[in-house]
């Protein structure tokens, strides 16, 4: 019984070499255990995401977007005209803005974009079926204008 004793006792080389073995071992499956983790938040995440992408509010075409730009500027420049009349009186010049359709289309729909350059601007305009190079004409008391 006390071979078994003195055979069972570790030199303090032996036991510092199993402490580290232990010490790597668990730490190795600590890691594991924290990327499955990682993977599953990544899963999680995901699955939250293309929950939520699905539940958007539906909104128009970016061509119904357009032409709704179009109408809240024409109002705007109706109230301003209107304005203009109240205050400086009805001889007064009229107010008149023009602006391409390429001007209106790269603000609207390309601002702050790595895509808001002429040949992505370009390429937008004919995806909503207008002319880059129109000009529309925003005055007082006419129909949008697009000369």
């Amino acid at each position: 019984m006390n071979e078994i004793n003195e055979a069972a006792v570790l030199t303090e080389a032996q036991r510092k070499a199993v402490i580290n073995s232990v010490t790597k071992e668990y730490n190795r499956r600590r890691a594991m255990e924290s990327d499955f983790d990682g993977l599953k938040l990544a899963w999680i995440e995901k699955a939250i995401n293309e929950v939520g992408d699905a539940q958007e509010t539906a909104s128009h075409s970016e061509r119904d977007i357009l032409d709704g730009c179009l109408w809240l500027l024409k109002r705007l420049t109706d109230e301003f005209d209107a304005y203009l009349d109240s205050v400086v009186g009805p001889d007064a010049d009229r107010f008149c803005v023009r602006m391409t359709m390429f001007e209106i289309v790269q603000r609207l729909f390309l601002m702050r974009t790595d895509h808001s350059g002429g040949t992505s601007t370009r390429e937008k305009c004919n995806e909503l079926g207008v002319d880059a190079y129109k000009e529309v004409l925003f005055e007082a008391g006419n129909e949008v204008d697009e000369e």
